[in-house]
């Protein structure tokens, strides 16, 4: 669970708390920083937090000041730059997928595996790239 800050230009930030980080203690360190941008804060799994207008924040339990800090514009340009490493990765592999080739097992799993990077839970900023068998 993350807690998710919503702010009065329309974005998020996400904090998350690691260690024995306080909640409360970060919210407000946080609202004291940005006061004009407070609106309200809960929590949200990761899963239903969009990607595209967020602005990240991860805390520690020995500080309150954030540790990451990826601006929503950083991670838009992270996932293009991610995306475009993938297409130049499958199509460097193109041959393999030729009508009079047989394509291997493990081909076939990288490059579905490539497909699939965007679906990764740390896409765009932690990426666990395949590797070509």
């Amino acid at each position: 669970m993350k807690t998710v800050i919503k702010m009065s230009n329309g974005g998020v930030a996400i904090m998350t708390l690691i260690g024995n980080a306080n909640e409360t203690e970060a919210v407000n360190k946080w609202k004291s920083v940005n006061p004009d941008l407070y609106v309200s804060h809960r929590q949200m799994s990761d899963d239903s937090i969009p990607a595209d207008r967020t602005l990240r924040h991860l805390w520690s339990d020995t500080t309150l000041t954030p540790v990451i800090d990826i601006a929503p514009e950083s991670n838009g340009r992270l996932a293009a730059e991610a995306r475009d490493k993938r297409n130049d990765l499958l199509t460097a592999t193109d041959w393999a997928a030729s009508s009079d080739v047989t394509m291997s097992a493990a081909m076939t799993s990288y490059r579905q595996a490539l497909r699939d990077i965007t679906d990764q839970q740390g896409f765009p900023t932690n990426i666990i790239w395949p590797t070509r068998s």
